[in-house]
């Protein structure tokens, strides 16, 4: 099992070729599950602070080319974001069996851990997470958010 790891990097704000030449050599090589970055001011000396955690023993681009390795959410997620993201799976799951489709249709696992990070979910929030579009939003948004009114329900109206 791959353990989950940390890096960081600092980028002048001015622009650093070399740091950022790390920074996507590092990205390429490796199984990336989240990045953060935050702007340190600092006059002269602002910079880019970025944190990758990543999966070691995993593979990203630069990697084999097999499929990529499972990814533990439990590890990963805060226990917060981890209780929303296994509520959502209940609810793609009843999704997925109502639409016919597969569960990664819907969302896939790494589209609900994006959802279940948000500060401040919203169906306009949906559209940050990578993979998320205007479609996806329309048509399962409100559902896996559990937007849905009683009314709704009752009369078998799908919000979206």
């Amino acid at each position: 099992m791959a353990s989950i790891q940390l890096k960081h990097f600092f980028i002048h704000a001015g622009g650093d070729a070399a740091a950022e030449d790390a920074l996507n050599s590092f990205l390429r090589g490796h199984q990336v599950l989240e990045i953060r970055q935050e702007f340190v001011a600092d006059g002269a000396n602002n910079t880019w602070f970025i944190a990758v955690r990543y999966a070691e023993g995993g593979t990203g681009a630069g990697g084999s080319a097999g499929r990529r390795g499972k990814i533990d959410y439990k590890e990963v997620l805060e226990p917060e974001a981890f209780a929303r993201f296994a509520e959502m799976r209940t609810r793609r799951k009843a999704m997925a069996d109502e639409e016919a489709l597969p569960p990664f249709a819907v969302f896939t696992d790494e589209e609900l851990a994006g959802i279940a990070r948000l500060a401040d979910p919203s169906p306009a929030a949906l559209l940050t997470v990578k993979g998320i579009g205007e479609k996806k939003v329309e048509r399962f948004g409100k559902r896996i958010l559990g937007l849905n009114t009683e009314q709704d329900n009752e009369t078998g109206n799908r919000t979206v």
